[in-house]
């Protein structure tokens, strides 16, 4: 739009290029053609970011109507249109208010995407954090570094110590001792493994055999319903020949079933109807949460394995090192103490790398929190402003609806298809307007 700032005299004898393009949009630097005229009529500016905000397309809207759209509407019909903003239109050209519920109300709606975003970062880390292992606090990370780091300092204290010294008893006690715990720790390591293993092995057999009885479950439940559809259909059927061996069916008792003689319940099918569903219904919710619970139980599990087989592989290396014939306690000591220190900076290596996950985690949890209570926040401003405009709304929309009352009890009698008007409502959020409670 092209604005001239100074008297329509002057303006309509100054050259184009003494007049000003203003874009559509909101610019970085300099106004919208909205933001100008809005100026210049003292009407209160919409601050809110990207495409929520108020334009003088959005009141014209509300201030002209056309042709193709239903009479019922308040607004003029468009695409990517939002309650908020009608909302805001119809309160501020009502007198009801600024922008500042409009402009909360659109904080709120943003805050919200930023906090699922936010949680869905959480839940990632958390989910690739816990395939080290089971603590992945922050704390408990620098902790694990701490104690690592100190048995690495003793380790490389001793193996100092033993480079220095000379073979002597106390190392070939060393050497055997090193052995036997090696050892030890091998067959723990060894079992740690078998049986998390065989566990894992058996509740993948139970997970499979859950799941085909919850596929049953389905079948049995859809098959139940379309029985009793059938049945809903057809009603009672009368047997001529029996269904299993095609002789003539005898006459029963009176109030008794055709085939089987016992006692008619025809008039109970529909409860037991409903019991047979609901229990099958009760049976797939509970085998669908207890399958839940294998599959996590199964992943927490093979978490455990992945970390058993690390330390077993330790362990091999460890026993295999002490293992060796023919070295002096000494050497095969400075040897396992010289493994040892690499497989605790390999260990360094790998907490520093959860810790830089447990950052990140920590980041993205104070993140969430801080979103919250946004959230929270932004609620009460709205449930405050709403409360506070609740009254002038109040005074202002029954002006509004006694007005339109007013006109339309004016129109010439051969023209009116209202009869008696009692009242004329509207709502700008839903976009409608009603006579007599009837919006058509």
């Amino acid at each position: 739009m092209s604005v001239y700032f100074g008297h329509m005299e002057d303006a309509l004898t100054s050259p184009l290029d003494a007049w000003q393009s203003l874009p559509y949009r909101r610019a970085e630097h300099g106004y919208s053609f909205s933001q100008v005229i809005f100026e210049s009529m003292g009407m209160p500016e919409s601050i809110s970011d990207g495409a929520s905000n108020i334009t003088m397309h959005q009141l014209l809207r509300l201030l002209y109507v056309d042709q193709m759209t239903p009479v019922q509407r308040l607004f003029r019909v468009e695409n990517f249109d939002t309650w908020q903003t009608r909302q805001a239109v119809g309160d501020l050209l009502a007198g009801v208010g600024g922008y500042d519920l409009f402009d909360r109300q659109i904080e709120l709606r943003d805050t919200n995407k930023l906090y699922d975003a936010a949680n869905a970062t959480y839940k990632s880390l958390v989910s690739v954090a816990t395939g080290y292992g089971e603590n992945i606090l922050l704390e408990h990370i620098q902790a694990a570094i701490k104690g690592a780091q100190e048995t690495r300092d003793q380790n490389f204290a001793g193996l100092k110590r033993l480079v220095e010294a000379t073979e002597t008893d106390e190392t070939t006690d060393k050497l055997k001792m090193v052995r036997k715990d090696a050892a030890k720790a091998l067959h723990s390591k060894k079992a740690e493994v078998h049986r998390l293993t065989s566990e894992l092995e058996v509740l993948g057999y139970e997970i499979d055999d859950a799941e085909a009885f919850i596929k049953h479950l389905n079948h049995a439940l859809h098959d139940f319903e379309a029985a009793a559809d059938t049945f809903s259909a057809l009603g009672h059927l009368e047997f001529e020949f029996c269904p299993a061996c095609f002789s003539k069916v005898k006459d029963k008792t009176q109030g008794h079933c055709q085939l089987c003689d016992e006692p008619d319940v025809s008039d109970d099918s529909g409860s037991r109807t409903l019991a047979v569903k609901l229990d099958l219904q009760m049976q797939l919710r509970e085998s669908i949460a207890i399958q839940k619970e294998r599959q996590d139980e199964k992943k927490s599990k093979s978490s455990r394995l992945r970390v058993a087989k690390t330390e077993l592989r330790k362990a091999m290396a460890s026993a295999d090192m002490a293992s060796v014939d023919g070295a002096t306690g000494r050497e095969t000591a400075v040897a396992e103490l010289s493994r040892k220190i690499g497989f605790l900076d390999s260990e360094l290596e790998g907490l520093q790398k959860r810790l830089e996950i447990a950052s990140r985690i920590d980041a993205a949890s104070k993140a969430k929190e801080e979103l919250n209570e946004r959230i929270t926040r932004l609620k009460n401003d709205i449930k405050r402003i709403e409360r506070e405009q609740n009254k002038r709304k109040l005074s202002a929309y029954s002006r509004i609806s006694d007005c339109a009352k007013m006109l339309l009890e004016q129109d010439l009698e051969e023209h009116s298809d209202f009869d008696k008007i009692d009242h004329v409502g509207f709502e700008f959020s839903g976009d409608w307007v009603a006579i007599n409670g009837d919006k058509n």
